[in-house]
């Protein structure tokens, strides 16, 4: 009976240990995609970003790199802004966070898709 509890426990633990540390969630869990919409004004196409939150945590204070990101069309500043305090970096859901398995997205209006990257988030479990 004790050794069955100290193995309950010994598994209780790790499993909050893996939660507690993010288990596998990373800014690598937050999974971006992009595609046209197949709208064109003038001779600008329309692009949709998705971010989708893989992880079973919140992830907020999301950052993506934005370095000469330009659109024809304004963007929302709550679902996306450039960052005050890095150039190269965009802010996502004014750094709202986004929940387990959740989406959110934006749309820009340029000529070709920007390469954006994730390049921060903060996990909280």
């Amino acid at each position: 009976m004790v050794a069955a509890l100290k193995i309950f426990y010994a598994i209780l633990i790790f499993s909050h240990l893996g939660k507690g540390f993010g288990g596998y969630c990373s800014i690598h869990s937050l999974k971006l995609t992009q595609s046209m919409t197949g709208v064109v004004m003038g001779r600008k196409l329309e692009y949709v970003v998705t971010v989708t939150n893989e992880c079973k945590c919140e992830q907020g204070n999301i950052k993506l790199y934005c370095k000469g990101f330009q659109t024809a069309e304004s963007i929302d500043p709550f679902l996306f802004k450039h960052d005050n305090q890095d150039s190269t970096k965009c802010i996502l859901l004014n750094g709202e966070p986004i929940g387990e398995h959740q989406t959110t997205y934006f749309k820009y209006l340029w000529d070709k898709p920007f390469p954006f990257t994730v390049v921060h988030a903060k996990m909280t479990c």
